[in-house]
């Protein structure tokens, strides 16, 4: 089961039943994330956002074509 927007992300098992909340993207900055093989994972934007603002790493064809 997945729910959305009760403010506090969780994901629980229910007798059974996979209890998915992804909270809500405006003030809890959280959601829900599927991988490559199927398995779901909550996922924070407060905790996730220093891999996406740091500088990328010396030598990444991104920052070489800056350059």
């Amino acid at each position: 089961m997945v729910c959305g927007h009760i403010h506090r992300a969780e994901m629980t098992d229910l007798d059974g039943l996979l209890y998915c909340n992804d909270g809500d993207w405006v003030e809890s900055c959280t959601t829900l994330v599927e991988d490559m093989n199927g398995r779901l994972s909550l996922w924070n934007w407060v905790e996730q956002r220093e891999r996406f603002t740091t500088p990328a790493r010396v030598g990444h064809p991104a920052v070489e074509q800056a350059a």
